[in-house]
């Protein structure tokens, strides 16, 4: 997506919406950028971008480095360290994951964005197994009370016997 469509006009808005969202994937290109419009790398990018379409954890966004000179100029220029073009920024919880320039590292970046994903699901099946933990846990606990009043019952019932 482009970045009017996020709304986005200026440096502090891209990094306010790079904190926003779990994984952010910036490619910065030109116009005048031969590499950046060729058949092939940009078949390669629209592929990687719609198998990642419906996941509303990732987000992509494509800035023309002389088009959003709001964002990238000479007060900014540091923050993205774009030294060539196609470069790519790949972000994960608001910290720079990767970075990559070059027209052959697309398979690079879906590696990372699987591993990213990967991160997530562990931090998902880690929470789901402490969850699982407590509630075992906590049925346990029922359970041994439970068995405790039972005996204690047979106690009590025998010792009237008597």
């Amino acid at each position: 997506m482009r970045l009017e469509e996020y709304k986005i006009t200026t440096s502090k808005e891209l990094t306010k919406f790079i904190k926003a969202n779990k994984c952010t994937v910036i490619k910065f290109s030109a116009k005048w950028c031969g590499p950046c419009k060729s058949e092939k790398f940009l078949g390669a990018y629209h592929e990687l971008k719609d198998k990642y379409a419906s996941n509303k954890n990732i987000k992509f966004i494509e800035m023309d480095i002389d088009l959003d000179e709001n964002i990238i100029n000479d007060k900014t220029y540091y923050l993205w360290e774009i030294n060539s073009v196609p470069a790519f920024k790949l972000y994960h919880e608001s910290k720079r994951f990767s970075n990559h320039t070059g027209t052959s590292i697309i398979p690079t970046i879906h590696n990372e964005i699987e591993e990213i994903l990967t991160l997530d699901n562990v931090d998902n099946i880690d929470n789901v197994k402490k969850e699982t933990r407590e509630h075992r846990d906590h049925k346990d606990h029922r359970e041994k009370s439970s068995h405790r009043r039972e005996h204690k019952q047979k106690d009590d019932s025998t010792s009237s016997d008597d």
